[in-house]
């Protein structure tokens, strides 16, 4: 009996010893991780938070807040109250680069603090979990650099030459539920090329004379460009990042260059064939990229 008492007895001991230990292994939880920031409205003033990344979505707890973003900014989100007898609410803007902002919105007729800017605040308050079939936009942006110093697996399709300028297709990649394209734009005259915009959509490769071309524009998620402005007898890396998608045998993935103020339009025309091609880059290989960076 007494041993049986003593072994429990140890038994006892050892166990508050191992939860005594991993209590003092286990980080603290700071509560500045979970509580909200405060934020005072009015009616007649315009309180305004700046965002470290672009706004992606913004949830109201009622409707006596009125919230805007600014699109040429993207960054910046205006709000206000639409009465002055609103009762504390909340406040969740989602940005893009995969994080969340809560906020205890207040009403004040004169709000102490009519800005309030993020960019300086080393941790966002809650990490978002984005699915793993899409990159957020922060990461999109950080694989186009890193894939445009990746060396071209292939050089084709390309396009005509157009006062001794001309693109090629140079790679194509796939990084969950992303396609980077990777092309090459040359520039063999002595004329700088200046890139103004680009437009990318997908067309039939044939038609009947009694049927019109069908064509549907795709919108890249991210351009990223080495240089807009190529020198003469210089070239310059261009990645496009759009949400993943296929085409059929008797359609064209058409990707377009127009120069700013002149006519040396590019035109490269990608098959089905090539985007099915694409390659999963490896952790590996991004990793070699960033050590070779100049």
């Amino acid at each position: 009996m007494r041993v049986t008492i003593t072994k429990m007895s140890t038994l006892s001991m050892l166990l508050c010893l191992c939860f005594t230990v991993n209590a003092q292994q286990m980080p603290a939880v700071s509560s500045q991780g979970t509580a909200p920031m405060q934020l005072e409205v009015s009616t007649g003033q315009t309180s305004v938070i700046i965002f470290p990344a672009m706004i992606k979505s913004v949830d109201r707890g009622n409707g006596n807040i009125i919230t805007k973003t600014v699109k040429e900014i993207g960054n910046v989100l205006k709000v206000k109250a639409a009465t002055d007898s609103i009762e504390t609410t909340n406040l969740h803007v989602f940005t893009t680069d995969g994080n969340i902002y809560a906020f205890d919105v207040h009403y004040n007729k004169n709000p102490a603090n009519l800005t309030l800017d993020l960019t300086k605040q080393e941790q966002p308050l809650a990490p978002a979990r984005f699915s793993s079939e899409r990159l957020n936009d922060t990461q999109i942006s950080s694989y186009a650099e890193i894939l445009s110093r990746f060396k071209p697996v292939r050089h084709h399709p390309v396009s005509k030459w157009k006062g001794r300028a001309r693109i090629e297709a140079t790679g194509t990649y796939y990084i969950n539920g992303t396609l980077f394209f990777q092309f090459r734009l040359l520039n063999a005259s002595p004329i700088p090329y200046e890139i103004d915009f680009t437009r990318s959509y997908i067309r039939d490769r044939k038609r009947s004379k009694r049927s019109s071309i069908t064509e549907k524009e795709i919108i890249p998620v991210h351009h990223y460009y080495t240089r807009r402005e190529v020198a003469p007898c210089r070239l310059s890396i261009m990645l496009l990042a759009f949400d993943k998608f296929t085409i059929a045998d008797n359609k064209y993935f058409v990707v377009e260059i127009f120069e700013k103020n002149g006519d040396r339009y590019l035109s490269c025309k990608l098959k089905g064939k090539d985007i099915l091609k694409a390659l999963h880059p490896t952790l590996s290989e991004f990793g070699m990229q960033r050590l070779t960076q100049p």
